[in-house]
């Protein structure tokens, strides 16, 4: 029995519907006694869709030595399957466009972007591994095609309450379906999975589709399929161009792959490689060019470039060594965002079952204000200011604190083993105690003057045992929706926002 959130959704009138050639062919394939010759009059009567499936088996993806002049040859070429799959997935394409004239909608483009470079990963992994594991290639790429497509189903139904949910959620794809939890009662894995269940799709793509989110340490009775197709989603993360820590997110695609399906590092290399070169061919040749998929030139560069800024993981007890001195910022006495990064990443590899982790960002309120009127030093004394509070604060926290400076007038807090109600509670007291002690700033003129000095702090959370968000990036990400949230409320704040039905505001509104 369907829950009642699940229920709404699926009998909504503004939910998609399969288009008819979609429904002939998968009624036509689930028969022993299939004629192919119904098969192929079923596709060739949408005209459309007949184009579209020729075009894509002519196409450089599938790399065939002979053209295909009808549907029955690319039959006889790449097998019923590869065409029924092209199929269903092109009727998905159909059902979830972007046409809704002028008004605010879904972001298709990243839809596709990811849906594509999805599908081309699964295809491309199932290929490397089938020797060795049963996954079918076609069903992996009609999978990890239309994986997102609860996404459309929650935005057709919701509408803009929906889109605020994505937008919360920034880039951090994963963390979308605990937020869609919270907000709806049910997220898009479970809605794409009876969507896909209702249209008669073979029940191992449904289970792929509701497992996609599926947390990974949760998956070692998984099928080949769920996993490959969970790992596209991965990989999906390698090409989001808001992704800070390239080199981190394609180390654990890496360490996963070679785990679950023993890859060497240069077949998932290769992997990648000829996964954005399938992305691109697929979408230039459904004529969605703008998904904008990068190459991998720039992804490896990006990655080589995140690996070259990474340093040496140090404790709060190491940072006066002399080995450590030198990653120190000159303004505020602490380690930097590649220390801040590196050591959230150890910290999520290192987590117990019972671990959470708080990322706290302070934003300084008055820095822009103080170098309009007092030119830059105005800005940096009141950043160095708030940078002795915060090392001051984590020497006398008798909890697990270590501080960082992030980017701009910003710097990261992460604190370890706490509850929820501590964290904001020690986020508050470091606002407080910040509010209340002024600082001696310095003048373009060389005139000092005492003022207040305010800071924003925005906090994400994960708690293991909801895992939420599920990466350092997620988390870091969900911090900096949370400050800049508070901001719009007028700063001098402390802000934990996961999305519009869950929001703790433990701080002062700004004087």
């Amino acid at each position: 029995m369907l829950s009642p959130a699940l229920e709404n959704v699926i009998s909504s009138p503004a939910l998609p519907s399969l288009p008819m050639v979609a429904v002939e062919v998968l009624e036509l394939t689930s028969r022993d006694d299939v004629d192919l010759r119904e098969i192929e009059q079923a596709i060739e009567r949408d005209q459309a869709m007949s184009a579209r499936v020729l075009r894509t088996v002519n196409s450089s993806y599938y790399g065939l030595t002979r053209r295909c002049g009808n549907i029955r040859q690319a039959v006889a070429f790449l097998g019923l399957e590869t065409v029924k799959s092209l199929v269903l997935g092109f009727s998905l394409v159909k059902i979830s466009d972007g046409n809704h004239g002028d008004e605010v909608c879904f972001d298709f483009n990243q839809y596709w972007r990811r849906s594509f470079f999805c599908a081309s990963v699964a295809r491309t992994l199932s290929e490397m591994i089938q020797s060795e594991y049963k996954v079918d290639p076609d069903e992996a790429f009609i999978s990890a095609l239309i994986q997102d497509v609860g996404m459309v189903a929650l935005w057709r139904v919701h509408g803009d309450r929906y889109l605020q949910i994505v937008d919360m959620s920034g880039s951090d794809h994963n963390s979308i379906t605990s937020m869609e939890r919270r907000v709806f009662e049910v997220d898009h894995s479970r809605v794409g999975a009876e969507m896909t269940r209702r249209w008669s799709f073979p029940d191992s793509i449904v289970t792929a589709i509701e497992d996609h989110h599926r947390p990974i340490s949760s998956m070692p009775d998984a099928s080949d399929l769920s996993r490959v197709v969970r790992l596209a989603v991965s990989a999906s993360e390698i090409i989001d161009p808001t992704i800070d820590s390239p080199l981190t997110t394609r180390q654990r695609f890496e360490r996963q792959v070679t785990s679950w399906f023993r890859l060497k590092p240069s077949q998932v290399i290769e992997i990648l490689e000829r996964s954005l070169e399938r992305a691109q061919e697929l979408a230039a040749t459904l004529d969605m060019g703008d998904c904008d998929i990068p190459m991998i030139d720039e992804i490896l560069a990006q990655a080589d470039d995140a690996r070259s800024q990474l340093t040496p993981i140090v404790t709060p007890e190491d940072v006066d060594d002399a080995d450590g001195v030198g990653d120190l910022d000159e303004t505020t006495g602490l380690p930097g965002r590649s220390r801040l990064l590196s050591d959230l990443e150890t910290a999520f590899t290192s987590s117990g079952s019972d671990q959470t982790i708080s990322l706290f960002l302070l934003g300084t309120d008055e820095v822009r204000a103080l170098n309009e009127r007092l030119g830059d030093r105005g800005g940096d004394d009141a950043l160095a200011h708030v940078g002795r509070c915060v090392r001051e604060f984590s020497q006398s926290c008798s909890h697990d604190v270590r501080a960082y400076r992030f980017v701009g007038a910003e710097i990261a807090v992460i604190l370890r083993n706490t509850d929820a109600p501590t964290a904001l509670s020690l986020a508050e007291e470091l606002r407080s105690e910040i509010a209340c002690r002024p600082a001696r700033v310095v003048g373009r003129d060389g005139e000092s003057e005492f003022c207040s000095v305010h800071v924003t702090i925005g906090v994400g959370m994960h708690e293991m045992e909801r895992s939420l968000p599920t990466s350092p990036d997620g988390l870091l990400r969900a911090a900096m929706c949370s400050i800049t949230a508070g901001r719009r409320l007028g700063g001098d704040r402390v802000e934990f926002q996961i999305d519009d039905s869950t929001q703790v505001d433990s701080g002062a509104e700004a004087a």
